[in-house]
């Protein structure tokens, strides 16, 4: 029998993958519940294991593909079981916590990581709040956020209905008379105060009429600099 042993598992709610060594178990679970497909996994996984899901599906007039409005097409997943080497910087950085690790059967916290104890990465500095799910998330970037009307040219609403805190609202289709000719507008309203800026809009969006800006990370300690600002850049290029 050889080792390590990779597998990838869905049950239920939960998608999961794990290495078996001769006398150690590593498991990552997502929990498809809590994820909001805000693709910050996707982002900083130093191995680049996660992979944003895109379906085929029929094109928008910039030949993007259409993100359709089941969960399943925005929810993360890791494709090759042997990339991830179980880190947990996804766990740590998730504003949802819908990811975990688990060593030999016991949950990881994720402030006790490697990462963290041989400060690799700071210590992040969040505040919780409740989102419309009833679960908390936490909330460690700031920036800004606005939507081109002009680029919103489907009228799809994904960015409403995806955002985990209700920040964005797309009305219905009205008319508004320009240059002497009636024309089809889309009714946009974002509420700054209740964006936690996880950029689940930005990755949703089919024709990149979300600008997310990603100014400001809040945390604290000593860190690996060179690594550290890596992962810095891979969450403000998210929405840039």
């Amino acid at each position: 029998m050889s080792f390590p042993k990779f597998h990838k598992i869905s049950e239920q709610n939960i998608d999961r993958i794990e290495v078996k060594f001769l006398k150690e178990q590593y498991k990552l679970l997502l929990d498809r519940n809590k994820c909001t497909g805000c693709n910050i996994c996707v982002n900083i996984c130093p191995k680049e294991a996660f992979k944003k899901y895109t379906p085929e599906g029929p094109k928008d007039l910039f030949g993007k593909k259409v993100i359709y409005k089941k969960k399943r097409y925005y929810v993360p997943f890791v494709e090759d079981p042997s990339s991830c080497v179980f880190c947990g910087l996804c766990t740590y950085l998730c504003p949802f916590e819908a990811l975990k690790i688990e060593s030999n059967g016991k949950e990881v916290n994720p402030e006790e990581l490697k990462l963290v104890e041989l400060e690799a990465i700071p210590k992040i500095e969040y505040e919780k709040v409740k989102i419309n799910s009833g679960e908390e998330a936490k909330v460690y970037l700031k920036g800004s956020i606005n939507i081109n009307v002009e680029e919103c040219n489907t009228g799809c609403k994904n960015c409403a209905e995806i955002c985990p805190t209700g920040a964005i609202s797309v009305g219905s289709e009205v008319f508004s008379k320009k240059d002497n000719e009636w024309e089809k507008d889309l009714k946009i309203e974002i509420y700054p105060n209740d964006c936690i800026y996880c950029g689940a809009c930005y990755s949703i969006c089919p024709t990149g009429a979300v600008k997310l800006h990603i100014d400001e990370i809040t945390y604290s300690g000593n860190f690996n600099s060179p690594f550290w600002d890596d992962i810095l850049d891979k969450l403000k290029l998210k929405g840039s």
